[in-house]
């Protein structure tokens, strides 16, 4: 989770210290245990350290191996033996020490291949590197988006940072908002474009994607470097070669999130979280892991008390509930104010359970992205275009084996083909447009047709044998999932890792057959039975029975909110949410769509009051 930052003058006009550490300043949140900065002539980087590994040596940043090549990292590497063994067998007579800090790596990783390295990496990373020898700046995110990163080219300087908080403290980076970007907020609770922030001088480098900008020509020039791949579906002969696999690739996936004394797991009793606690516990029992659950005791009937107890008692782990039912609306929102809008009316509840989590430790493990990965094909795909396969009698005959019975689909085409033939009728679709945006609003920037892009053009199938589950791993909503955990985000010092978003993993999934092993999860049940109780692993999947933000009582007084929210009345007709917000028998839909212009007006209070 460390801060990074790089600014870079495009006039070469000498860095001005006082500026960079004032910058590095903001950073210092991200890492209380170190803080460094460097220049040289036209270029300063800075870095502030929040140390979550304890099997390398000399991390602290920004880093140089030749006074050349310089770099500042946020950084996790994947197959990290398997990246030195390559290094080492390039010629260079590198001989390289098991524990080189992962920022080293990507330097020689950088001075092996240059640009090419990011075809050598793997892992969660965000990163600025200069190159003295060619005065050329190159910066990368990492391939899924886990790491964030923005940058904002403003008169003749390029600052870039994961910490979007210290971008708007550049004296020349304005506080003007970039209008579509509010309006796809109020409308879908997202920006769905991954390349633009909230603001309208700050930009976003999109996932896969890398910078670079030469001082011999000071444009910004940013390019893809990766697409998630389409495998070749797999096909074993022995049930038990696909449970082998998928344990060995989740354990890889979990040792490599480790590497670190004590652990934090964020624990609900589904199949999910409840796997990645126990193969950490099974896999790494040296690692001190603590599981942290959120529970509802009173306020809806919720069993997540009992069942992640149940796997806690199985693994002999130890566990700490966060009572959610007393919290409030709203709660304390000023005391942990998001960077953008955003929109979460109890995110308290998950505040305070990451910070219980970090005070166990700086590093969590989340099961988040499990479901992308197993999102199941219906039998209706076959006839909408996912290919016939000469394996489709051996994949029912396995369906009846394990009792897994493939969905129809109906309803799922149903409700695309309604949207689809709704379009004149937008307040007719699922969800409804918003009534209380302004009339000024939806014409000057067409929302009416931007609602009927994102919610009723079909997608492209880019991977026909699991187009819905490649579809899903790279839906714009990712970017702000992963965003809304990061620390730039949540103001914590705790890393949440993810890892059923390693790549290694994220293939192996895509090219299962979806029959029978993604119904309900089928392979990931049968792997972990001898793993976890059978409670939990013949558990159906299951929601929250209720959703708890009707039941729950504001924290403060909504209508003032929207009264005094300078600004919110450029977007929002005040009268007309007000009318909603009194209309005390809406759906749980409407309800979470109508608190979105309140999200937006408590985020102008924080930032514009």
């Amino acid at each position: 989770m460390s801060g990074i930052l790089a600014l870079l003058n495009l006039d070469r006009a000498p860095i001005d210290s006082a500026l960079l550490q004032k910058l590095t300043d903001t950073l210092a949140f991200r890492g209380p245990d170190a803080q460094s900065c460097w220049s040289e002539g036209a270029i300063g980087l800075a870095h502030t350290l929040l140390q979550t590994v304890s099997d390398t040596t000399g991390a602290n940043q920004p880093l140089s191996l030749d006074g050349q090549l310089w770099i500042s990292a946020d950084v996790r590497l994947d197959r990290r033996a398997e990246l030195i063994d390559r290094l080492e067998q390039t010629g260079s007579r590198l001989k390289l020490d098991p524990f080189t800090p992962d920022a080293a790596l990507i330097l020689y990783a950088y001075h092996t291949w240059g640009q090419d390295c990011l075809a050598h990496l793997w892992g969660d990373f965000s990163f600025t590197l200069w190159d003295s020898r060619q005065q050329v700046l190159f910066c990368a995110r990492d391939q899924l988006g886990i790491k964030p990163f923005y940058y904002a080219q403003v008169g003749q300087t390029l600052i870039c940072t994961n910490t979007l908080q210290s971008l708007r403290g550049h004296p020349l980076v304005s506080d003007q908002l970039n209008e579509r970007a509010i309006a796809d907020f109020l409308i879908f609770t997202i920006n769905y474009d991954p390349a633009t922030t909230s603001f309208a001088d700050i930009q976003r480098l999109p996932p896969a994607h890398c910078l670079t900008l030469s001082l011999a020509d000071p444009t910004v020039k940013v390019h893809r470097y990766w697409s998630l791949p389409c495998p070749e579906p797999i096909r074993y002969r022995c049930d038990q070669d696909y449970i082998y696999q998928l344990k060995t690739l989740l354990k890889l996936a979990v040792g490599d999130r480790l590497r670190t004394e004590r652990v934090s797991l964020l624990l609900s009793g589904g199949m999910d979280s409840s796997s990645l606690a126990a193969t950490a516990t099974q896999g790494f029992p040296s690692t001190n892991l603590k599981a942290f659950t959120t529970v509802y005791d009173r306020l809806i009937p919720d069993q997540e008390r009992y069942y992640a107890s149940q796997v806690a008692q199985f693994l002999s782990l130890p566990i700490e509930f966060l009572i959610a039912d007393d919290f409030k609306l709203y709660q304390d929102w000023s005391s942990h104010a998001p960077p953008q809008p955003h929109h979460n009316p109890r995110s308290i509840v998950s505040h305070q359970l990451y910070q219980l989590a970090s005070h166990h430790s700086h590093v969590a493990l989340y099961g988040e992205g499990g479901d992308e990965g197993f999102t199941v094909a219906f039998l209706l795909d076959l006839l909408h275009g996912m290919p016939w396969s000469p394996h489709l009698f051996t994949d029912l005959w396995r369906c009846w084996r394990y009792r897994a019975r493939p969905g129809l689909g109906f309803q799922y085409y149903r409700n695309r083909y309604q949207n689809r033939l709704s379009l004149s009728s937008p307040t007719q679709q699922s969800p409804p447009f918003p009534a209380w945006l302004r009339s000024d609003l939806i014409q000057r920037l067409d929302l009416v047709d931007r609602w009927h892009q994102i919610h009723t053009i079909p997608k492209p199938e880019v991977y026909p044998f699991r187009p819905r589950a490649y579809n899903r791993l790279t839906f714009p909503l990712w970017g702000s999932v992963l965003e809304n955990i990061n620390p730039g985000f949540t103001g914590l010092p705790l890393e949440i890792r993810l890892p059923f978003l390693d790549l290694r993993l994220v293939e192996f999934l895509l090219a299962l057959p979806p029959w029978p092993w993604c119904i309900h999860k089928k392979l990931l049940r049968l792997g972990m039975q001898d793993m976890l109780p059978p409670i939990i692993t013949q558990r159906p999947k299951t929601a929250l029975v209720a959703d708890p933000i009707p039941l729950m009582q504001p924290a403060l007084n909504l209508t003032e909110v929207i009264s005094t929210a300078s600004g919110l009345d450029r977007y929002v007709d005040l009268n007309e949410l007000q009318t909603h917000l009194d209309d005390r028998n809406q759906s749980s839909a409407r309800t979470w769509q109508t608190l979105r212009p309140v999200s937006l007006g408590l985020w102008f209070l924080d930032n514009f009051s």
